[in-house]
């Protein structure tokens, strides 16, 4: 695992997620931070894919993880942090099998192509179903009918339960009314907030001593990070 990329191919990742789906923009992220390659990437379950995507903000930025949340309560805005260290113990089984009426059933956790391929639909029962349909280990040379509302419930739990080892879920209590309640986090778009909070940053940077000294882009980004902050508070 790479840590944070050099300020070049940082800027490039940047301009690049901004055009892509979050589906795709998490694979851009992981190109960036390890040494596989993006089809192999899209190929791993996303309970695979999101703990890569753990290890890559924990490379970048750290174990802790800090923000703010507002209570569905009261709407008080509370200050929240998480561990983000107890992710990284690896992801647990790809597949496995659920019976239903009494047929056993074999699947798959789904991976980015499968993401990919519902990401278009706008109805969620639909997109869950199409998933779980996806997931479903079949003969390929025969026709796949939709799951039922059965199958495609019992499939989407396991499937929610294979994926909890790399779900980032924040346990809640507010201090002010005292509602308990779940957060849910995407790490793939906070660590790309962070990523492009950090690329807006550079770019002021430049911009900065550019001004001051004239100097290229290339040779500022090149500059070590220590000292082109030492630069900027002699500026400022």
């Amino acid at each position: 695992m790479r840590s944070l990329p050099d300020g070049q191919s940082l800027l490039a990742l940047w301009e690049r997620g901004q055009r892509e789906h979050p589906v795709d923009r998490a694979l851009s992220i992981l190109e960036a931070f390890t040494s596989e390659t993006r089809d192999a990437l899209a190929r791993l379950t996303i309970a695979r894919r999101d703990e890569l995507l753990i290890a890559s903000r924990v490379a970048a930025f750290g174990a802790r993880l800090d923000g703010i949340a507002q209570c569905d309560a009261c709407a008080s805005k509370l200050d929240v942090s998480v561990d983000l260290s107890a992710r990284m113990c690896g992801a647990g089984q790809d597949g496995g099998t659920v019976v239903v009426a009494g047929r056993e059933i074999v699947f798959r956790v789904p991976d980015s192509h499968d993401l990919a391929a519902i990401a278009r639909c706008t109805e969620p029962r639909a997109a869950a179903r199409s998933l779980v349909g996806r997931c479903i280990a079949h003969d390929p040379n025969t026709p796949q009918a939709p799951p039922d509302e059965q199958v495609a419930e019992a499939i989407g739990i396991a499937i929610e339960r294979l994926c909890d080892g790399s779900s980032v879920e924040l346990a809640i209590s507010c201090p002010e009314c005292g509602k308990a309640f779940q957060l849910p986090v995407d790490i793939g778009e906070f660590l790309w907030d962070e990523l492009s909070a950090r690329a807006r940053s550079l770019i002021d940077d430049v911009d900065t001593l550019a001004s001051v000294y004239g100097w290229s882009e290339v040779a500022i980004l090149a500059l070590p990070e220590q000292r082109r902050r030492r630069y900027l508070e002699l500026i400022r």
